[in-house]
């Protein structure tokens, strides 16, 4: 499976970095035609038997990091609508025995933290590199 190691002309600098047990750097890319970053990002960490180790999000000038070596790190979208106005948040957190504490942050940089139930795949990738 094909994931982004290097920034390039589809990485925005709005993006998601995960860093892998082999090493390696994983940029959030912007590919047409082809399943999202995330899910590729999902199933090259499976494939190969990895784990993420870190993750960070950047997005309006900031940079939400979380915290290494967790069960599993989670990515997903949030749309708020009011009917007069629109936004559309990132959420970014990580898993640990079941539970979550996932960063909503919108597009200019701003947060607030929730602490939920893991809410599993497809937006919670796992550790693979335990044998499991």
């Amino acid at each position: 499976m094909s994931v982004t190691k290097k920034v390039t002309k589809d990485v925005h600098k709005d993006r998601w970095i995960a860093s892998l047990s082999n090493g390696e750097t994983i940029f959030e890319d912007q590919l047409k035609d082809t399943l999202s970053a995330w899910k590729r990002l999902g199933v090259y960490v499976k494939e190969n038997k990895l784990a993420i180790t870190n993750m960070r999000l950047q997005i309006g000038g900031k940079q939400v990091e979380l915290p290494a070596h967790q069960d599993g790190y989670i990515i997903k979208g949030k749309v708020q609508s009011t009917g007069s106005w629109t936004r559309y948040n990132i959420c970014i957190g990580h898993a640990q025995g079941g539970l979550a504490r996932i960063h909503e942050v919108s597009a200019d940089g701003s947060s607030h933290t929730i602490y939920c139930d893991d809410p599993g795949e497809p937006f919670t990738i796992y550790r693979h590199d335990k044998g499991d």
